[in-house]
């Protein structure tokens, strides 16, 4: 599916992309601004996401009751999400109405005025986030892994932030840090769907009304260098199994080697008949779930093995585990299974892009990390054009006993800690390389 992708840069430097889909019923609209957690200043950590919650707390016209039933009264339905390098607004409604949420998407961009008394109830709603965060393992052993491989500063700290840093916020900090990051030359406007006749450039310009101020030097980040010398971190939590990520470098968004990746992480975990599972859950019984995953950003990523299992199962499950990372890298990957994960991926990625939601989504990614529109043939072409021995060779140079990170979190004191350190240093020992 690949209709006319239509980009306009309008005045202040805001970029509009829309993609007319008449064969839908509804649009999805997406307000996307280039600041997320990893451009925080230390003291700071958890800011992003704050002004993220921040955004629906009223503006210069409307309270925030009055934002929500805005939209909802018209039967659509709006959101917001902060990540490491964006935080996005999103909504989705018919196209009649889609002029009434660029306005209020736009107002809540632009005008937003952090009531101290709404920032002072968000701040207690922030900080109960943080700890159902802390107390769910998945979330915390994920977090203790990324911070192994960056530390605390860029990509290395929590998206939602400290209980501390949030703390002792100020609703004047944090609404200078609005000012500064929320400017037409940090925002990308993406629009998909049944959009009819409609002026999206025009609308989105009169919305946020005209503004001069340059890009924030503060946008430049420095480069997250991430530390993949080999290291097992185990962390003490009172719970019933051990969590872990297993991890090793991976790609960044725009390396070519990052189809290669999708294709490792599906023949790996995607799906019931994928060597991990099947190996690690089905054949053995040791886990209820174990997935890979490559995490790509801007200039870095990293690919990791992530599962839980009771501790006297942790040798087993980490042996079998680089068992078959081994097989990929010693070239053990067949035309057929390839083939197999191939048309997986496909139906995947083609499912996703069947949604207004998903479109929208594409197409602000594509301009922000390579400024241009990414087609669908482009990708599918790049996927189908991976041999066997590309997926092999990646596995061998990836999956190496001397830059492989294990981060644990589970129920271990003292000596049992240093011995579960030690089990997974031995379990890293005998990767390939």
């Amino acid at each position: 599916m690949n209709n006319e992708i239509e980009k306009t840069i309008i005045d202040g430097g805001a970029v509009t992309l829309v993609e007319r889909m008449p064969s839908m019923h509804t649009a999805s609209v997406g307000f996307w601004v280039a600041f997320g957690s990893r451009y925080e200043p230390e003291g700071d950590y958890g800011a992003a996401h704050f002004i993220e919650h921040m955004l629906f707390k009223g503006t210069r016209s409307m309270g925030p009751r009055e934002l929500a039933m805005a939209v909802e009264d018209v039967g659509g339905s709006i959101g917001a999400s902060a990540s490491e390098e964006r935080t996005r607004l999103y909504a989705r409604a018919l196209p009649e109405h889609i002029p009434l949420v660029i306005d209020i998407m736009a107002d809540m961009f632009r005008r937003s005025v952090f009531p101290v008394d709404e920032f002072d109830r968000e701040r207690e709603v922030v900080l109960e986030e943080i700890k159902g965060h802390d107390d769910t393992p998945e979330e915390i052993v994920t977090d203790n892994f990324i911070q192994d491989i960056y530390g605390l500063e860029g990509l290395g700290h929590s998206i939602l932030g400290y209980e501390s840093d949030i703390a002792g916020m100020t609703r004047d900090k944090l609404f200078d840090l609005y000012e500064k990051f929320y400017r037409p030359a940090h925002l990308v406007v993406s629009a998909a769907g049944n959009l009819g006749g409609l002026d999206i450039p025009a609308l989105v310009a009169k919305a946020i009304e005209p503004c001069s101020l340059p890009p924030c030097k503060a946008l430049v980040s420095p480069q997250s260098e991430p530390d993949f010398s080999t290291k097992a971190v185990i962390r003490r939590k009172d719970i019933q199994q051990t969590h872990f990520c297993l991890g090793f470098p991976g790609a960044p968004y725009k390396s070519p080697d990052r189809y290669k990746y999708m294709l490792l992480d599906m023949i790996l975990s995607g799906g019931m008949s994928s060597r991990l599972f099947y190996e690690v859950r089905e054949l053995r019984g040791l886990v209820y779930d174990i997935m890979t995953s490559n995490s790509s950003f801007s200039d870095t990523g990293f690919f990791y093995v992530s599962a839980s299992t009771r501790p006297d199962n942790l040798a087993e499950v980490l042996d079998v585990t680089i068992s078959e990372l081994n097989k990929v890298a010693s070239g053990e990957v067949s035309q057929q299974e390839l083939d197999r994960v191939k048309s997986q991926l496909k139906v995947s990625i083609t499912m996703s892009m069947e949604s207004v939601g998903g479109r929208m989504s594409k197409l602000a990614q594509s301009e922000i990390f390579y400024g241009r529109n990414v087609t669908d043939e482009e990708i599918l072409e790049k996927i189908l054009e991976v041999k066997p021995e590309d997926v092999c060779e990646l596995a061998a140079e990836v999956f190496r006993a001397d830059r492989a990170v294990f981060s644990g979190l589970g129920p271990y004191k003292g000596r049992k800690a240093a011995a579960a350190e030690r089990l997974a240093l031995d379990s890293i020992s005998k990767l390939s390389r």
